[in-house]
């Protein structure tokens, strides 16, 4: 009696611990993916908890359609509710914004073609061109995939039509401006323009430079607030001025 209670106790006991291992097994796999299956891009932006700024801008820019259709495929890189955030993209700055505007921002995001982390070239800054045909560059490497500098947070997430991946902040086109115009357009750098523009009378132009179409540059811009922490006041400004070029670029 005492060997056959033994036995069902084993048995009973290997039960348990068979059932635990299927709860365990499946809760791996589901931690792959919190969408449901099936569901299009446009589907999962909409009902996503951390999309509500991205789903109001699809919205009112009218491109719920694109995210929703059946194909071409389609690859979504999608800033979550921080990236917009932290981009300085408010719900509030969603509503001031036109619409033409949304429309340019939200495709500089979208790729009429699926592209999984595995089919993204390893580049640096591989040229990837967006669903309105303006350029991206990619970077995929041990230390993950970026797109414009701007590091996939998520990858991979399956959708019907296509993939989704999180990135960190809001993916900018240019607007067709190129560096010199950006900059003059934000009162921010008002001295690093007066800077440039000292240094054109010089041997070195910056603003030539930076203003070239062929070639991509990267600038690492101090606002008028690092210039004035740097030594430079608005009252010493006509110093900074008679710096030699050499010295501003």
């Amino acid at each position: 009696m005492n060997n056959m209670r033994r036995i069902a106790l084993s048995v009973e006991l290997s039960c348990i611990l068979f059932a635990g291992m299927i709860v365990s097994t499946c809760s791996k796999s589901n931690s792959t993916s919190n969408q449901p299956a099936g569901q299009t891009i446009g589907a999962q932006v909409s009902s996503g908890p951390n999309f509500t700024l991205l789903a109001a801008a699809v919205n009112k820019a009218g491109l719920i359609k694109t995210l929703e259709g059946t194909g071409p495929y389609t690859t979504l890189f999608a800033p979550t509710d921080s990236a917009f955030i932290a981009s300085g993209i408010t719900m509030a700055t969603i509503n001031s914004l036109s619409i033409g505007t949304l429309d340019t921002i939200l495709l500089y995001h979208i790729y009429p073609y699926q592209l999984t982390t595995s089919q993204m070239p390893s580049g640096p800054d591989a040229t990837l061109l967006t669903t309105s045909g303006d350029s991206t560059f990619v970077t995929n490497n041990a230390k993950g995939v970026f797109v414009n500098g701007i590091k996939v947070i998520t990858a991979n997430i399956s959708a019907s039509n296509g993939v989704i991946h999180t990135i960190g902040r809001v993916l900018i086109p240019s607007f067709g401006q190129n560096i010199v115009q950006k900059l003059a357009s934000d009162t921010s750098f008002s001295l690093l323009i007066a800077a440039l523009a000292r240094a054109r009378q010089g041997s070195i132009s910056g603003t030539l430079i930076l203003s070239s179409v062929g070639s991509l540059y990267t600038l690492f811009a101090p606002t008028n607030i690092a210039i004035r922490a740097a030594g430079f006041p608005d009252t010493a400004l006509s110093t900074l001025l008679i710096q030699p070029a050499s010295l501003l670029l």
